[in-house]
């Protein structure tokens, strides 16, 4: 009895495990099949050493063409605090990295967003480098929303590692506060 308890339970384990790995491949897009054959005529390894799967390339994703920044409001003046952008690896390479940034960052909400309908992305001056995370972006997003403008300038780090890019981010308390007067943002334009 004990010992069909025990298979029962490899069987089921056994199932889920395949279960999870045929999804993940699905995720990943990966073939499910085995190597395919290896090609005779290519020189190098004989043909019973097996066929060599070549490494796939990281393919980062492109970015929109830059928002209009002419317009921007800037947010430098108010108290912040630093914050690591969200899906930086999927649009900016580990290699260039260090060359992203400089003194500043502009916030571009991206109401239209799939995804997620409170997404803001953060730009350098050519290209998206991530976004705000989900939670800061709850809060955050309703006030640029009521502050209405294309873009939003604030400061940035530059970078420390290759991996992380910082944001320095206002309070959400300041930014409530912050009252844009429709007959100065006339004037500037």
């Amino acid at each position: 009895m004990g010992a069909l308890l025990v298979l029962t339970r490899l069987c089921l384990i056994s199932v889920i495990a395949g279960r999870a790995l045929w999804r993940a491949a699905d995720r990943l897009k990966l073939p499910l099949d085995p190597l395919p054959p290896p090609d005779p005529t290519s020189p190098g390894r004989p043909a019973t050493a097996g066929a060599h799967r070549p490494r796939r390339s990281k393919v980062t994703r492109p970015s929109p063409p830059p928002p209009d920044f002419v317009d921007a409001i800037d947010l430098r003046q108010l108290s912040a605090g630093r914050l690591r952008t969200k899906g930086t690896f999927a649009y900016v390479p580990a290699g260039l990295r260090r060359d992203v940034g400089g003194i500043e960052y502009w916030l571009v909400r991206e109401s239209s967003n799939p995804h997620y309908l409170n997404a803001v992305a953060v730009w350098d001056t050519t290209r998206k480098v991530g976004y705000i995370f989900a939670a800061k972006a709850r809060l955050l997003a309703p006030e640029l929303d009521r502050v209405n403008a294309p873009a939003f300038r604030v400061n940035d780090e530059p970078p420390a590692d290759k991996i992380a890019l910082y944001v320095h981010l206002p309070h959400i308390e300041r930014v409530r506060a912050l009252q844009i007067d429709s007959s100065t943002k006339a004037d500037t334009e």
